[in-house]
């Protein structure tokens, strides 16, 4: 059995986007803008967010980014998504940096302004489910919508200075599970990313299905027009790119490659990633190719060549059984505007590359 988890590991030639996606979100002309990695459940938006994340990390090179990964459905039920990812963001700036107080001001202003915010939200939710005195409920309505409107007019401008003092040249945030979230937080974290949207150094990478966002939207704002719809989510997300369909190939690819990693340590994990377009690309059967994979590299093995040949040759002649079972893991049917070709197509890559450059 294998577990359900997201990984690190490239077992489906994703690390080709990983690179063409990782220049969009750090680039300096690009920002600031909202990613959206779009794919039904199980379709590797999680894992491919995470190998895009750790590329971001590693290839900083001279510019100083960070970070952040951001669970939308740990705060399902719970009152303070919107003040949390604020709050998140705002932690992620002070981790590992010692703070002017200039910039410790600052950063009590903006969280003081994500309760403003929370509250604001209450009273708008309360003024139709309560009916204390109106008269004096007007008034408190009147007094927090005022400092809601002051709060979001000072919020970018705190938080672009604040950037400054703390030296950040871009902050790309990852928020991921936000389709299993309920629709009135799913609009509530696209409206707290929208106070950041006007800030050059911030970057949002969202993983989700598209139809449940959109059917977030039809059900929060009672809009029942598809392509009205579709229409909120293109202004929020700048830069749709859609989870390619795997074909058997990249399946019986991705299964052996299961098998043999389970017998590797972390590092000989890397030289099998590196082979995945070379098991690709092989005409003959699969099965022979990882045997000779695994013959070449007996050194890396934690178990012994023949119990790992013996279960390559169990399961890899049953691959196109094994994706029927497993298509609703391993295939996407939506198509979104910005769809990168297949990862073993080199020319494209090339391509793909050019207009965006290297960070």
């Amino acid at each position: 059995m294998w577990s359900d988890r997201e990984t690190h590991q490239d077992c489906l030639g994703y690390s080709t986007y990983v690179k063409v996606l990782a220049n969009i979100c750090t680039h300096k002309d690009l920002a600031p803008l909202t990613l959206g990695i779009f794919g039904p459940w199980g379709s590797g938006k999680t894992s491919l967010m995470k190998m895009l994340m750790k590329h971001v990390d590693t290839t900083k090179g001279k510019n100083k980014q960070n970070t952040l990964w951001f669970n939308a459905w740990m705060y399902e039920g719970r009152e303070e998504a919107q003040s949390a990812l604020i709050h998140a963001i705002l932690a992620n700036l002070q981790k590992g940096a010692t703070l002017t107080e200039q910039a410790m001001q600052l950063v009590e202003k903006l969280k003081k302004g994500a309760s403003v915010l929370k509250l604001g939200t209450f009273v708008m939710k309360s003024v139709i489910t309560m009916t204390p005195n109106i008269e004096e409920f007007a008034d408190c309505f009147k007094d927090e919508s005022e400092k809601v409107a002051d709060t979001m007019e000072s919020f970018e401008h705190d938080f672009e200075k604040l950037l400054e003092l703390v030296g950040i040249d871009r902050i790309v945030v990852f928020i991921d599970d936000l389709d299993r979230c309920s629709s009135s937080k799913v609009i509530e974290t696209f409206e707290t990313i929208k106070l950041f949207l006007n800030t050059p150094a911030c970057a949002f990478v969202i993983g989700a299905d598209p139809e449940r966002i959109q059917h977030a939207v039809g059900e929060v704002y009672k809009v029942n027009d598809a392509r009205k719809q579709k229409d909120y989510l293109e202004k929020i997300v700048q830069i749709p790119f859609s989870i390619p369909a795997q074909d058997i190939r990249d399946i019986g690819c991705y299964v052996g490659m299961l098998i043999v990693g389970r017998h590797l340590n972390d590092q000989a994990w890397t030289k099998l990633a590196e082979s995945r377009p070379a098991f690709f690309e092989h005409e003959g059967n699969l099965a022979d190719v990882f045997c000779n994979w695994i013959a070449e590299n007996r050194a890396l093995l934690t178990a012994t060549q023949e119990s790992i040949a013996k279960e390559l040759n169990g399961v890899l002649p049953h691959v196109d059984t094994l994706a029927r079972g497993l298509r609703g893991n391993l295939s996407c049917s939506h198509t979104a505007s910005f769809q990168l070709p297949s990862p073993r197509d080199s020319e494209t890559k090339k391509r793909l590359l050019t207009p965006f450059g290297e960070t």
